[in-house]
């Protein structure tokens, strides 16, 4: 994956129920980043930090905090994946 681009990886996968209840809950960039670095135990860092969001279509508001990363996180390195977007 990342792992020879950037420092650190955080990689969240949504089909785990613990991670599509615990994360992305309608709040903004920097809370979600916060709260993906816990989940993760990884250190989330403008730049030297690669976010993984796999199967974002499972997260209630996996598409809007995309939004926010957009608007309010564009130093942040974020990717997200699922397998059913656009169907």
């Amino acid at each position: 994956m990342g792992e020879n681009e950037y420092e650190s990886c955080a990689y969240v996968n949504f089909m785990d129920p613990t991670a599509k209840n615990a994360l992305l809950k309608n709040y903004n960039a920097e809370e979600a980043l916060s709260d993906i670095g816990i989940f993760t135990g990884v250190k989330i860092e403008p730049g030297k930090t690669l976010v993984i969001l796999d199967e974002i279509q499972e997260a209630s508001e996996g598409l809007s905090i995309m939004k926010a990363f957009a608007e309010d996180a564009s130093d942040y390195h974020i990717v997200a994946a699922g397998s059913y977007l656009g169907i």
